[in-house]
């Protein structure tokens, strides 16, 4: 799944997984919560693991050979906000308070 900065994402997964390096890191987030995303980029010679990180949430810097790294998240954590809109329960209140016409008003206007 690919992501871009300044994407509306939601968690949907806080569970730590076998290759959690941090777990401690996932109570940052809260499932069915939603973030924007501030940046997407792999650790030098990682580029296969791509790192998520959020506007929201400051997660630690860590000390490497490349120079300080900020954790971030799997991306697999995350899916894309769908957008909804809002037309949909517009057009149910219109009908819904739309007076049904009863089949004996239909009939007699037919006549």
């Amino acid at each position: 799944m690919e992501f871009s900065v300044g994407q509306r994402v939601v968690c949907v997964d806080t569970k730590p997984g076998k290759d959690t390096g941090a777990p401690v890191l996932l109570a940052y987030l809260r499932e069915g919560s939603i973030y924007t995303v501030r940046s997407l980029e792999a650790f030098p010679g990682q580029e296969d693991f791509p790192t998520l990180r959020l506007e929201e949430v400051i997660c630690p810097t860590i000390k490497t050979s490349h120079g300080p790294w900020e954790i971030g998240f799997a991306p697999t954590r995350f899916r894309p906000v769908r957008p909804t809109s809002i037309e949909v329960f517009r057009e149910m209140l219109v009908s819904a308070s739309s007076p049904l016409e009863s089949e004996s008003d239909a009939q007699m206007k037919g006549t």
